[in-house]
């Protein structure tokens, strides 16, 4: 019909970058805030140097920059991409973590719910849940989640009036837009949220952002997990000093200050970031230079499921021009009784992927009863 696409990005992927680099797409750069306003001040605490009392989350400089935020009549956003209270709960008689019984994943202690919860399958589960190697009951919590770090804001920010908004407290309908409106309001005074509160949103009084353990994305086994990472980073920047003349404070904590990801963040350097991973990816041969299809297997029967797989490699690798990584565990190798195994398979041309897998996953019977298989193409 003719229609115009336009593609709005202030950190595109990394395959529009390479399209707008190959002459596919016209680029059109916005050089300047829509309000005028200057780019915000980032800052990088190095929380590897910083001495703090064993399991406080906010840093000293974070700490006095939102007491004089809230003091100043100001309002700040603070970001930690980690829901619950903590992060797991280990036993005290054998140091071992307590898992899902039905996943492979630790329990975090959601504090709002008084348990532990499986964040795959949603499942909960008494906080004194005997260990399943030794059966002590007696346990400790390692590591902070985004609730610990809200007591800790309300305990050393005076007047600091928190609102939380993640998964948990945005489960109801409509709750998301009211704690967006009652924060625009300036009912609250310090936006505390996951992810979610990173994109797309425009509160003329924020004028500090933090960002908590701004590292921990980039130990997810995935190609995209720095682009990912930099668009969190750049975008939740983003939300500070968007009204007047004074420019915005971004503080970011993190183990990693040296990370190249967390250097083009502080520069708002999305060029320079873009070229070295486009370069990392044409090294590596990812998209997108490549077609990078998984394929995902999954069964409650694990002897099934491995033989299975067997049979799928073997098929895939008689196509000599694929290449074939794998079978490996997926991250979370099970999920509600579920095993999972991977395949990935890189190729300049999906034709021959096409050939072998489309009777695999478009039979009108299952390929293997009992055993799920599911493609993902990029």
């Amino acid at each position: 019909h003719g229609a115009l696409v336009v593609l709005g990005s202030a950190t595109p992927s990394l395959e529009t970058f390479n399209n707008v680099a190959a002459g596919h797409l016209k680029v059109l750069r916005l050089k300047e805030r829509a309000t005028q306003a200057p780019l915000p001040n980032v800052s990088v605490v190095d929380m590897s140097r910083v001495r703090q009392q064993k399991g406080i989350l906010l840093s000293p400089a974070l700490r006095e920059a939102l007491s004089g935020c809230v003091a100043a009549g100001d309002q700040a956003i603070v970001l930690m991409n980690r829901r619950g209270y903590s992060k797991i709960r280990v036993c005290s008689e054998c140091g071992e973590t307590l898992y899902c019984k039905d996943c492979h994943v630790p329990l975090v202690y959601h504090k709002q719910y008084g348990s532990l919860m499986c964040h795959y399958c949603g499942r909960l589960y008494p906080v004194n849940s005997p260990c399943h190697s030794c059966g002590a009951e007696t346990y400790e919590f390692v590591g902070g989640a985004i609730e610990m770090l809200e007591d800790e804001i309300q305990e050393w920010v005076a007047d600091a009036k928190v609102v939380r908004m993640d998964r948990d407290t945005t489960q109801n309908v409509g709750a998301t837009e009211k704690i967006l409106e009652a924060f625009r309001n300036r009912e609250y005074n310090i936006l505390l949220g996951t992810q979610m509160v990173a994109k797309g949103h425009d509160f003329p009084g924020v004028r500090l952002v933090g960002v908590v353990g701004a590292d921990s994305g980039l130990g997810i086994p995935d190609f995209r997990s720095s682009e990912k990472m930099y668009q969190l980073l750049s975008q939740t920047a983003g939300r500070a000093g968007r009204a007047g003349d004074i420019p915005g404070q971004v503080f970011i904590q993190t183990l990693k200050p040296t990370e190249p990801v967390m250097q083009f963040a502080i520069h708002h350097d999305f060029d320079g970031f873009a070229q070295k991973e486009i370069q990392d990816r044409r090294d590596a041969f990812y998209p997108p230079f490549c077609k990078l299809v998984e394929v995902s297997c999954g069964s409650r029967d694990e002897q099934l499921l491995r033989s299975t797989v067997n049979r799928l490699e073997q098929l895939l690798r008689a196509e000599k021009s694929l290449m074939i990584l794998g079978p490996v565990d997926a991250f979370i190798s099970m999920v509600q009784n579920v095993h999972w195994v991977k395949l990935y398979v890189k190729t300049a041309d999906l034709n021959p992927v096409r050939r072998v897998l489309s009777p695999v996953v478009n039979c009108a019977k299952p390929w293997v009863p009992g055993v799920d298989i599911k493609v993902e193409i990029d």
